[in-house]
């Protein structure tokens, strides 16, 4: 089986990246999880718009941090790098379906929540 990451890389569709992401996510504990501070952790996949906009939260999550000096765990490091990577290819599937003007997907893909139902967005 393709690990997440290489799924996203190939992906040909922007369905085939948000399926990927949910891929990744579903292969976080708990307690991986809880290291990622719940302003920026992701609660709903559904949509490429939603990846790009954990990707930014992440992003700048880590900034702040690295501007204040403060902690960055190796799982808020890996889910920020893990969603740049997936913004970047959403980017790429965007361009390619201005320049040909093909619709690179067809339908949102049935959004999935994660979080919740480990009591993780309460801490």
């Amino acid at each position: 089986m393709s690990e997440p990451i290489e799924l996203v890389a190939h992906a040909k569709t922007l369905d085939e990246v948000v399926a990927a992401t949910g891929e990744y996510l579903s292969r976080w504990t708990p307690e991986s999880l809880a290291m990622v501070p719940r302003r920026c952790r992701p609660h709903w996949i559904g949509s490429a718009e939603d990846i790009e906009m954990y990707a930014g939260q992440l992003q700048t999550e880590c900034a702040r941090r690295e501007a204040t000096g403060g902690p960055l765990s190796n799982e808020l490091e890996l889910m920020r790098d893990f969603f740049a990577g997936a913004a970047c290819i959403i980017m790429l599937l965007k361009q390619k379906e201005d320049e040909t003007g093909e619709i690179t997907w067809s339908h949102p893909v049935e959004r999935v929540r994660w979080g919740y139902s480990s009591g993780l967005s309460k801490r």
